[in-house]
């Protein structure tokens, strides 16, 4: 096999591995997109592995990310290159398990999620693209997400990945000497991940339901450049407003409207803010009759024109509380890292805030996610610790409909790890309810739209929520074995089995 053809095969994979993801969401190609990879790789050293690796994930990234070339085409060229890198560490890792003894070319997935895991610590928690949220438009195929975390879906993807091609290495090289016993083995191999995947949803237990919380979810549909302008308060007050209006008869326990919805802080000074703030916590207690969690900038104490990108409670006591402020912030879209490079979107200076408790509403307890938030397991595994339903705020305007959907899959995986329902307010992007299974429950894809969900309410703690690092951390010291035992092996070369 020339190395151009390894390479074209790399690439192969890469685009296939993308399609499995919205749009268009081809999910079962998670099963088999990263085989011809795997193929090439086998087929040299470490530094011809690595070259495939980068190739595929060049190919990878630049389809997934697709969305972020509109806002920043050199922010998007930089990121893909970033990501790919550790998927060229996965082609050098796994070409050189691939030429080792049975017991180390098992261990190829475990190189894989191990990297997955390292490019989300490196990354700012950008977890993005990692193999097992290609699931989530099957939930029943991702309940082993409550035992592992995606990582643990990873493993199984490319579990069957790895027997595939193993199955195709045999086929290529015993067919001559009509061999095929080692084909079918491969074959056969393939079936146990997809099996065990499959088995997850009789064997994983589910949380323990205690009631529901009707949630109103609001999503006006506003255009981002808009909501920044000098009319966009009104703008969006207005809109939100006119939507919550219109469904305040069905009673709902709580209103969410989201991520930045009012784009000026509530106590920021000027009479006509005043008034609209007033005639806010005036409609909340007289015909809306219920409490509304908001997405707005909340200014920082002794630093002018720096802010928190935060969650505000207007109680219908005519209250208005900050309840939880971002912690995790978007670098260039929500921050200036480096005061030389500018920001690719508008908006205020947002500064890390401490997160919050979780905030009681009609019985219900409920933890607060804003944004990129959620793309964070541990975050959403903290904030599940005290609630028993997660409400997530976000502006997907930017994400164009493959971000967005990309970003709604994160949430679904998000709920089946913490067993907590998900009410989700999404600017442009996907508003609904997803249940503690990760069963999407109602949804709208753009809006605008107002949406009156019941959302179940859970308690208890998942296997992973108990040790999240159990895995990656056994997947490193696994790696670290291995590599001891190859280097061993080079010094003292046996042939392989």
């Amino acid at each position: 096999m020339t190395l151009w053809l390894r390479l074209a095969l790399c690439a192969l994979s890469g685009a296939l591995a993308a399609m499995a993801f919205p749009s268009p969401g081809l999910w079962w190609l998670a099963f088999v997109a990263w085989a011809p990879l795997l193929v090439s790789v086998g087929r040299g050293g470490a530094q011809p592995g690595a070259a495939c690796g980068a190739v595929g994930g060049v190919v990878f990234f630049a389809v997934l990310l697709r969305w972020l070339a509109p806002i920043t085409l050199w922010g998007w060229l930089a990121l893909v290159v970033w990501q790919a890198l550790f998927v060229a560490i996965a082609g050098a890792m796994c070409s050189a398990f691939l030429r080792g003894p049975a017991v180390i070319r098992a261990l190829v997935p475990v190189a894989w999620i191990a990297t997955e895991w390292a490019r989300g610590q490196l990354s700012l928690g950008f977890e993005w693209g990692s193999m097992g949220y290609a699931l989530a438009p099957v939930p029943a195929l991702a309940q082993l997400a409550a035992v592992g975390g995606v990582p643990l879906l990873s493993l199984a993807l490319l579990s069957t990945n790895l027997a595939l091609a193993l199955a195709g290495e045999a086929a290529l090289r015993d067919a001559r000497r009509r061999v095929w016993h080692r084909v079918w083995i491969a074959l056969l191999a393939a079936v146990v991940p997809v099996g065990a995947l499959a088995a997850g949803g009789w064997l994983v237990p589910g949380p323990t339901l205690v009631g529901s919380v009707r949630v109103a979810v609001v999503n006006a549909a506003i255009d981002p450049h808009a909501k920044w302008a000098d009319s966009g308060v009104w703008l969006a007050m207005t809109r939100h407003s006119s939507l919550t209006d219109s469904i305040a008869a069905r009673a709902p326990d709580l209103i969410l409207w989201p991520e930045t919805a009012i784009p000026v802080p509530l106590e920021a000074p000027g009479s006509s803010l005043g008034l609209r703030k007033r005639a806010l916590e005036r409609r909340v207690a007289e015909l809306w009759r219920a409490p509304l969690l908001v997405g707005v900038p909340a200014a920082v104490p002794g630093r002018p024109e720096t802010f928190w990108n935060a969650v505000a409670l207007v109680s219908p006591q005519g209250r208005t509380t900050i309840v939880h402020r971002k912690r995790h912030l978007v670098p260039f879209g929500e921050y200036t890292p480096h005061p030389s490079l500018g920001r690719v979107l508008p908006g205020p200076e947002f500064v890390p805030g401490d997160g919050g408790p979780a905030t009681t509403v009609a019985g219900a307890r409920i933890g607060t996610l804003i944004c990129f938030d959620d793309v964070i397991p541990g975050e959403a595994l903290e904030r599940a610790e005290d609630a028993d339903v997660l409400a997530v705020v976000t502006n997907d305007a930017w994400f164009g409909e493959a971000g967005a959907e990309q970003h709604h899959d994160i949430a679904v995986l998000r709920a089946i790890e913490t067993r907590r329902s998900i009410a989700r307010a999404a600017n442009r992007g996907v508003s609904g309810a997803i249940d503690p299974y990760g069963h999407v429950i109602a949804a709208d894809r753009r809006g605008p739209t107002a949406l009156v969900v019941e959302v179940p309410r859970a308690t208890g703690t998942t296997l992973y929520a108990r040790a999240p690092a159990a895995l990656p951390a056994l997947s490193l010291g696994l790696l670290a074995l291995a590599l001891v035992s190859l280097r061993r092996r080079r010094r003292d070369p046996r042939p392989s089995p």
